[in-house]
């Protein structure tokens, strides 16, 4: 398992996500709203992100609204 720090303001850092797949990677967890910080990643953020992961890694969005 790889985690990956969040932002100076507690949000994803989808970029330093995306940097630290590779062919090992399998599944990419993101919990949205962040728990426990609360933070919330935009729609529009994730639609422009989730067409960069690699097609081998399954992408589980986990959304409380």
């Amino acid at each position: 398992m790889r985690s990956t720090p969040l932002t100076r303001d507690y949000g994803h850092d989808l970029g330093a996500m995306l940097r630290r797949t590779d062919a090992t990677s399998g599944l990419l967890y993101i919990c949205n709203p962040n728990n426990p910080t609360g933070t919330l990643t935009s729609q529009s953020d994730l639609e422009t992100f989730l067409p960069k992961v690699r097609s081998v890694i399954s992408a589980l969005l986990d959304s409380h609204r």
